[in-house]
């Protein structure tokens, strides 16, 4: 199996509450470099993300 059908299958989540903007953004950089089709932050970096 190749690492795009694993990340088709994973739901890749940064829900931790004390979670920072500096986490936050290496969060959607691994997204972005892995192909993760469903991703969950806390709301309160939606407007960042």
């Amino acid at each position: 199996m190749d690492l795009q059908k694993i990340t088709d299958m994973i739901d890749y989540t940064l829900l931790n509450p004390i979670t920072t903007k500096e986490d936050s953004e290496k969060f959607c950089k691994e997204t972005i470099t892995y192909g993760f089709k469903t991703v969950f932050v806390n709301p309160y970096y939606i407007s960042y993300v």
